[in-house]
């Protein structure tokens, strides 16, 4: 089975960096990190706390490379690796409100003038559990299979599928009457 050039590329700058080479690790990031904050977007919904997260991520992805010891695995470590610093965020921000910034209102503002049909989906999924909102974003919104999810969260298959049901199940029951799925 043949695996595709850009992880080949991913793997051979993963080794190039754990020795030390700093143009490949620029190149690594270069590579990764719109998709880790797109990520981190996604999870926590504002640019200023995924931004937040997406650095602390980098941070101690640079500082734990030396022991990732397949690189093939650079794409789900990283991902586990930034889930947990969003996660980390949405913990502290529990603890401490802060106030509405810039971008944040300008985001607000924008998703008044969205149909309710997605304004009602995206205020129940802000409901959710992050936990759930997560998993559910890594499912849908990424694509991911249930397997690479049980790798980046470190469970069985059968745990990824039965909090996805789950996180499906709280999200139906958020939903307005008039958004519920038709079957």
């Amino acid at each position: 089975m043949s695996r595709p050039q850009s992880t080949v590329l991913d793997e051979l700058l993963v080794l190039q960096s754990q020795g030390g080479d700093a143009e490949a690790w620029a190149t690594l990031v270069g590579r990764w990190h719109g998709r880790l904050l797109a990520r981190a977007l996604r999870l926590l919904g504002n640019p200023h706390d995924a931004t937040d997260a997406t650095q602390d991520a980098w941070a101690s992805i640079a500082r734990a490379l030396h022991r990732l010891d397949d690189p093939a695995l650079f794409g789900p470590w990283a991902y586990r690796i930034l889930t947990r610093r969003c996660a980390d965020l949405v913990r502290r921000s529990r603890r401490q409100p802060r106030s509405v910034s810039a971008p944040e209102a300008t985001a607000q503002g924008a998703r008044e003038h969205e149909p309710d049909e997605i304004a009602s989906l995206r205020a129940s999924l802000d409901r959710l559990p992050p936990e759930q909102r997560l998993l559910l974003a890594m499912h849908y919104a990424d694509g991911l299979e249930l397997r690479v999810i049980a790798e980046i969260l470190r469970v069985p298959v059968g745990t990824v599928k039965s909090r996805l049901h789950h996180a499906r199940e709280a999200l139906r029951a958020l939903l307005p009457e008039s958004a519920q799925p038709k079957e």
